[in-house]
């Protein structure tokens, strides 16, 4: 499944590492609906950036993306919209994730599995 399917079980992943610093994850329509992210060091933002495939503007009304943290150790990951001025939506932990809802003007938590 892509974000862009209104369907909540997906068997489409991709793993990001972010090696220590901070991450713009690039969605599309036709992106993973689950992202197992490996923070690759502590203090990790990851902003979530809606865009067209050719990233000049968003196209899409209604969006989902699942976000695991697949840290090998005791790493945060502060989710951020990267839309709107970076506003903090949420913490991801070690172990755990989160939906993250894109309503065509700004991304929302949807999950128990944030801080």
């Amino acid at each position: 499944m892509t974000v862009g399917t209104r369907q909540y079980i997906s068997r489409n992943s991709s793993t990001t590492s972010q090696g220590g610093a901070d991450t713009d994850l690039t969605i599309t329509k036709s992106s993973d609906k689950v992202q197992l992210i490996d923070p690759g060091g502590s203090g990790n933002n990851l902003d979530l950036i809606m865009v067209d495939a050719s990233e000049t503007g968003v196209t899409t009304s209604y969006a989902e993306v699942y976000i695991q943290n697949e840290a090998d150790a005791d790493e945060q990951i502060q989710v951020r919209d990267g839309n709107n001025s970076d506003n903090v939506i949420g913490f991801v932990d070690q172990n755990m994730g989160a939906w993250f809802t894109w309503d065509g003007t700004g991304w929302l938590s949807s999950s128990s599995g944030l801080n």
